[in-house]
This record gives structure tokens, sequence and C-alpha cells, in this order.
């Protein structure tokens, strides 16, 4: 064998060796990952095992409360109608509690009062929820009596019906306007009327009074002005072209004039023969009904009422008035006349109630009604629920701590586990690029192997030719 043939058979040899010695390595190693899985899947299994019997054990005290508060919220969670009427329930039940924080003899009052928001609200196809609140700003303004805020309310639903508005600023149009004009619960009616004949009479809507009405009060009680008298004012002055907001400012300014006019002005409408009051059979003065008053000033022009009135708007009030006197007197006789003006509001609301807007919101004010019934029942048993479960509140608690800390353990052994396997893993990897390593060595030694072969067997017969001349030359 020639010195190559030598070399490379001590070459493959070796190289047989090397994958022998790396096959071997990469058993050992299998054989230690396979050891290592179980050993830190049996760690891993155990500690998940012992998380879940202790669990298991600590939730075996309150067992009873956690079942019954899951199969409430499964029930609850199962039918959007339940939650609904649930909702529904509970916004009304909180509602209703603030009221009895504020209205009289809460513990008697209450359950009359109750249905009788519930009743308002079907009766007038009202929402519950701006009901109850509608309720508590009446109670809240000072109508504390249960049967009196029960009446506003009543009246306050009926003209928002009637006026197309809603029952929140309704109400606090109609509070503020008895109020104002210290007036009680049982003119709500009447005020009412006045303020729909002002809508039906001006160019206002019941929204628009509802937003700025209420400031005419205070000055037209100073000045010895009624509710209607300052309703048919407003009605004349918004009929003449004034924007209802401009009219009731400009209306309260000439009321602030004639409650107080300044000395120079005073002294000018005694100049002119115009009196504001007049004294009565007690011996003191009071003040002129409106109409007399505004006759006084038909006649003059804007630059002598400016003389009385200072402010530009009292004197456009005034003067629109006096331009359209002929309305203002048939306002004033009309809204003054309890027998004109009784009863406008409720045929108002009955033209309203015929169409099928109004049919259509009652019944949903019934069926959020039922639904408001459905979930009292319920909500009450969910509360007793709930109660179960405070009164273990300290043991959930407890076991929610320990189960915290055993299921903690168990990622802790599932960690370890995955660290494990991911350091075995790497050495696997390293194991299988040596052993291609070594094949691919082995592989490139046998390929020089057969070249050498072809190329002595590709020589030999030149060689053999070679000699045999050598011996024929030598013969």
């Amino acid at each position: 064998m020639g010195q190559v043939e030598q070399r490379l058979v001590f070459v493959i040899s070796a190289r047989d060796e090397n994958v022998s010695r790396v096959v071997k390595s990469v058993q050992a190693a299998l054989q230690g990952t396979a050891k290592t899985a179980a050993s830190s899947g049996s760690q891993m299994r155990a500690a998940w095992t012992d998380a879940g019997s202790k669990v298991s054990s600590a939730l075996q005290g309150v067992r009873a409360s956690v079942f019954n508060v899951r199969n409430a919220f499964v029930a609850l969670g199962a039918s959007a109608a339940l939650a609904g009427a649930a909702k529904k329930a509970l916004e009304f039940q909180k509602g209703m509690a603030e009221i009895s924080t504020i209205v009289d003899d809460a513990a008697e009052n209450m359950p009359r009062l109750t249905q009788a928001v519930r009743d308002i609200a079907i009766a007038f196809g009202q929402t519950h929820g701006s009901t109850v609140k509608a309720q508590y700003d009446i109670i809240s303004s000072g109508f504390t009596n249960a049967a009196d805020a029960a009446e506003v309310l009543r009246q306050s639903a009926k003209l928002a019906v009637a006026g197309a508005a809603e029952i929140a600023p309704t109400s606090a149009l109609m509070v503020r306007t008895l109020k104002g004009f210290g007036l009680g619960a049982d003119e709500a009616s009447h005020a009412g009327d006045v303020l729909f004949q002002t809508v039906k009479y001006g160019i206002a809507t019941v929204p628009e009074l509802a937003e700025h009405f209420a400031i005419l009060g205070p000055q037209a009680r100073l000045a010895g002005i009624s509710l209607e008298e300052t309703a048919a004012a407003v009605a004349a002055v918004t009929a003449g072209g004034v924007p209802a907001a401009e009219a009731i400012t400009s209306v309260n300014r000439l009321f602030s004039g004639m409650a107080a006019p300044m000395s120079e002005a005073g002294e000018a409408l005694k100049s002119v023969g115009i009196k504001l009051t007049e004294i009565g059979e007690d011996g003191r003065a009071q003040a002129l009904p409106l109409l007399e008053v505004i006759k006084q000033f038909q006649g003059l022009d804007l630059t002598t009422i400016d003389k009385f009135f200072p402010n530009i708007r009292a004197v456009k009030a005034l003067g629109v008035v006096t331009e359209n006197f002929s309305e203002f007197e048939r306002n004033y006789n009309l809204f003054t006349s309890r027998v004109a003006t009784d009863g406008t509001m409720d045929e108002a609301f009955a033209k309203m109630a015929e169409g099928p807007t109004f049919a259509v919101e009652q019944l949903k004010s019934a069926l959020s009604d039922l639904a408001i019934e459905f979930g009292t029942g319920f909500t009450g048993e969910l509360a007793a629920i709930a109660k179960d479960v405070m009164a273990n509140f300290d043991a959930l608690k407890s076991s929610a701590r320990e189960m915290g800390k055993d299921v903690g353990k168990a990622l802790r052994a599932t960690v370890a586990f995955l660290k494990e396997w991911h350091e075995e893993l790497l050495l696997l990897v390293k194991a299988w690029i040596a052993v291609r390593a070594a094949m691919a060595i082995t592989g490139a030694v046998q390929a020089i192997a057969g070249i050498v072969s072809a190329v002595r067997t590709a020589t030999a017969a030149p060689l053999a030719w070679a000699a045999a001349s050598r011996s024929a030359a030598a013969a």
C-alpha cells in the first residue's frame, strides 16, 4: 500500500472514531435530557396537583356563597332583558333613595311618592329616570310635602306633553314660576294654564320659557305685578316680533324700572300725570294693575319714554306693548280671567295624547315600569346573595391569598421545567451540528480516496509498459 493510501486509511479511521465518539455523546446527552425532563416534569405536575388540591380545599369553606354568586351572575349575563331589568330597577331605586333624604316623613310618604312617580311616568309617557330627577328637583326647591311634590310633578309632566318639551326643564320652569310669584302647589295647574297661554298667544315655546321665564318672578313681585299680567306682557312683546329670550329680558328691565324708578324718572312720571301706584283702602300704596299703567303711556314717543326708563331694553318692551296695545289688552283680559284660562293646558295635552307618538311613548314607559317591577324582585334576591358573600368576605380573602400562593409555586415549577428543557435543547442542537460536520469531513476524505484510486488505476498501464520497455532494453 502506498504512502498516500496509508494516510487516507488513517484519516478515515480517525474520522470514523470521531463520528463514533460524537454519536455516543449525543446518545448520552439525549439520555440525560430524558432523565432531566422526566424529573422536571414530575416536579411541575406535583406542584400543579398540590395547588389544585389546596385551591379545592380552600373553596370548600365558602362554596355556598361562591356558588350562589356564580349562579346569580350567570343568570344575569344569560339574558340581556334580565340585565336591563336589573339595571332599570337599581337606577330607579337609587333615585328614589336620594329623594327619601329630602322629603318630609320619608318612612310614611315614600311608598306613596314612589308609586306616584311611576304612575306619572306612565300616564304622561315620560322615562322613569327623567321623572325621578324632576321629582327630586321639585322637592329640593322647597316642596317637601309629598302630596305637594307629586302635584307639582303631575302638572309639570302635563305641561311637558302639551308643549312638546322634556319633563326635567319643564318641572324647573314650573317650580321657579310658583316660587317666583309666591304661589303654592295648589296653583300648579293654573300656573301651567297661564304658561301655556303665553305660548298660545305669543311667539315662544315651552322650552324657551323654561330657559328664560324664571327671571321674571322676583322682579315682578317687587313691582306688584302678577303672573297673569307678566305672561300677558311677554306674549304681547314676542307677538310684536321680539325673540323670546330678548322679550323676557326686556320685560324684566321694564318691571325693574317700575318697581324702583330713579328719582329723576319718578319726577318725570309725575310731571306728565303717570301713576304707577295708588293708595289702597288700608291707606298704603299699592301697584296699579299693569293694564292701567300701560294705558298711560299710549301716544308717547320713545324719546319721552326714554326719560322714564333709561334702560334701552325696558324702553323697547314698553314701546312694543304700547304699539300693540289692543293685543296686550286682549291677552291681559284672557290671562287674568280664570274662566278663560283654566283648562287650556288640559286641552293641549288631550290633543297631543291623541297622536301615535304619545301612544308609543306611553307604551315604552309602561314596559319600562314592568321591567322595574320585575327587576326589583330580582335585585332583592341579588342583594341577599351579596349580603351572604360579605358575611364570608374575610374567609374569601384568606382563601384567595392562599390560592394565589399555591398557583405561584406551580408557575415557578413550570418556569424551572422550561428553563432546564431550554438548556438541554441547546446541547442537543450543538451535538447535531457536530455530527453533521463529522459526516461531511468523512464524506470528503472518502471522495479524495476514490480520486487517488482512480489515478492509480489510470497510471497502472503506462507504468507497466514503461517497466516492460526498460526490461527489453536491458536485454
